[in-house]
């Protein structure tokens, strides 16, 4: 793992990457890059591709990132027209700590710029998802699932987080009742 995660960055000229049935346990990111930095246990950032992470888990992951941190993936970004896809199916997120000190946080994407597809999947554990960034009386830019919604869009079905996690939104309200969304 570098300060990014597994895979640093997946640019334009894949068309589609799968992750499958695949378990990352205790993996450790320090990222205190500048204003790029983007850390998640799979991928540091998505760019213009279409990503799928199907029964894919990230067990007792440490996060620690400047900016943009996810259980799986940092930042999911898409700059042009035609949007392309995230998905997550059926993945789990357990005894993790994701933390960033300036801006979106999320246990499955830190800052989401494209379209997200989420279902079936868990927050568990002894899990804390913050952000230092002090929010006060502003949107909190840490989710459950998901940091910041910036563009794009999220569908979110069957999912579950444990009552054992901790959110940290420096005194930000999340956007959603269910606090999946941060902002």
């Amino acid at each position: 793992f570098n300060s990014n995660g597994l895979v640093t960055s997946i640019r334009a000229g894949f068309s589609s990457v799968t992750f499958k049935n695949l378990t990352v346990s205790g993996a450790k990111l320090e990222n205190k890059g500048g204003d790029s930095a983007a850390s998640g246990v799979f991928v540091g950032d998505t760019n213009t591709v279409n990503v799928t992470f199907d029964s894919c888990t990230v067990i007792g992951a440490k996060i620690n990132s400047y900016k943009y941190a996810g259980g799986f993936i940092g930042y999911a970004q898409d700059v042009n027209t035609t949007k392309k896809t995230v998905t997550f199916k059926n993945c789990v997120v357990s005894d993790s700590n994701i933390n960033t000190t300036d801006s979106s946080v999320g246990g499955l994407v830190g800052h989401n710029y494209t379209d997200l597809t989420i279902t079936g999947c868990q927050i568990k554990g002894n899990t804390t998802i913050k952000c230092a960034e002090d929010r006060t009386g502003e949107d909190a830019k840490a989710g459950y699932l998901i940091g910041t919604v910036n563009g794009g869009s999220a569908s979110i079905s069957n999912i579950t987080v444990e009552s054992t996690v901790t959110l940290e939104t420096n005194n930000g309200t999340t956007y959603d009742t269910t606090k999946y969304v941060g902002r």
